[in-house]
């Protein structure tokens, strides 16, 4: 075969080649990693978690209760546990992270139960053994807090002080269910990110060394497109704008590389009424309570205290 004729099929070949790598990366990178984001659920290790708050010597009810929106995808049915205190000093809704379940904060909320505080642990959508049609990275389970937020009140019409916890994922829906309504008395934020697209730019870079362009700005867009959100809608920051002087108190690992303790500082500067920052040496992301469990809910009760007495 002639040279000219043998470097026209080199370069066709290559041609191809690029043009399949460009379909790779602009296409089914972006379209695979929002339909994760849309479609994640608990991972299978965790399903097969059968622990109960009575395995853990605490009575509880299995509670359920619908998340209604304008959009049926975007609606949920929410199963949970409570776990019910006689002469309690609040009650704590606890929200977990992606891909685990209520059981990643059962042990935490036994011993906030043994220390005083009444507990909601809820399965945001997707997730245990709630239903919907997408998730939505905390964006849409924001609505699965304020449905257990109106559940608390309204349903179990308790009379004590109403605290949110939110671990991950669970954080970020805390936040932003607490900038739409004032019915909670004190927030406690576990490795929370920054904003949809901070953590997306962080974690190209972190896992796979990638700026931003092209490809995180494709992701970014079809994901903002699918779940339904803006930029100012999805920043914690702004959450906490809206979420005035009520008081928050933050945990961050130090050795949390996904979610860094610079993170939780920036947040923490957004408060407008008391705040405090809890940085626990040793710990991974969403780790703080496995480091040392007595240390994380003294820290929790010692903080509620003084600020729920304010009240």
């Amino acid at each position: 075969m002639p040279k000219s004729r043998l470097w026209k099929w080199i370069s066709r070949i290559l041609i191809v080649l690029a043009f399949l790598l460009l379909v790779f990366f602009l296409i089914v990178i972006p379209v695979f990693i929002t339909h994760v984001m849309t479609h994640a659920q608990t991972r299978p290790m965790d399903l097969q978690i059968k622990t109960t708050p009575m395995d853990l010597g605490v009575a509880y009810n299995d509670v359920a209760f619908a998340v209604k929106t304008e959009s049926a995808a975007d609606s949920a049915s929410i199963s949970g546990w409570y776990l019910p205190k006689e002469d309690a000093r609040g009650i704590i809704i606890y929200a977990h992270g992606l891909f685990r379940s209520r059981q990643e904060v059962l042990n935490r909320a036994v011993d906030l139960w043994n220390a005083g505080y009444a507990a909601l642990l809820i399965d945001l959508r997707r997730h245990g053994k709630s239903t919907a049609a997408k998730s939505g990275m905390g964006y849409l389970e924001r609505g699965d807090v304020l449905a257990a937020i109106s559940f608390v009140k309204d349903s179990l019409k308790v009379q004590v002080p109403v605290i949110t916890y939110g671990v991950s994922m669970g954080a970020v829906a805390t936040l932003l269910a607490n900038a739409e309504t004032t019915d909670v008395d004190a927030i406690i934020i576990d490795s929370s990110f920054l904003s949809f697209d901070h953590t997306l730019d962080h974690h190209l870079k972190l896992w796979f060394g990638w700026p931003r362009f092209p490809v995180g700005t494709l992701i970014s867009a079809l994901a903002k497109w699918r779940i339904g959100f803006s930029s100012d809608d999805f920043d914690m920051r702004k959450a906490l704008d809206k979420i005035g002087k009520r008081p928050v108190l933050f945990f961050a690992g130090a050795e949390d590389r996904r979610m860094p303790p610079a993170v939780a500082r920036e947040l923490a500067t957004h408060c407008q009424g008391e705040s405090e920052l809890i940085i626990v040496p040793g710990a991974r992301h969403g780790h703080a309570y496995d480091v040392d469990p007595s240390v994380f809910v003294n820290n929790i009760t010692a903080f509620l205290d003084r600020v729920l007495k304010k009240e």
